[in-house]
């Protein structure tokens, strides 16, 4: 196993639920609790708000979160949790990754709109998602 692989999202999730000795709270059934409210069209935030109070470091829970408040465009919620998420877990490529997507996409909003910055920002985002797991 590399580095990368023994440092994911997954393995750092799974880890933190057998450390606080929970560990059927994996990130697949806290997952599957998520995608019930998803699939009857309900709002998962509240599931997801009661999990991050019970359980506030929990990386997956973390994740998803903010992967909701991104798609309400909630941007300072998904702002905090990328900021948590990368100060907790400053090793995980997922975590710095989107952050650093979140601060490029303010940047690219906020400058004219033009074919150089629609450049600019493609490049940007190939940078910042076309990696070889070697890095």
């Amino acid at each position: 196993m590399t580095q990368i692989e023994e440092r994911s999202h997954w393995s750092v999730s799974k880890t933190y639920w057998a450390k606080i000795n929970l560990p059927e709270y994996t990130g697949i059934s806290v997952f599957k609790e998520y995608r019930k409210y998803r699939d009857n069209n309900e709002s998962p935030v509240p599931f997801l708000i009661e999990m991050n109070e019970r359980f506030p470091d929990a990386p997956d829970i973390l994740w998803w979160l903010g992967i909701v408040w991104k798609s309400l465009n909630e941007t300072v919620e998904y702002r905090n949790i990328l900021i948590k998420l990368t100060s907790m877990y400053p090793d995980i490529k997922l975590y710095s990754r989107a952050f650093e997507e979140y601060t490029t996409y303010l940047a690219y909003i906020n400058m004219p709109a033009c074919k150089e910055t629609e450049d600019w920002y493609n490049a940007k985002m190939d940078e910042i998602w076309n990696y070889t797991n070697n890095d």
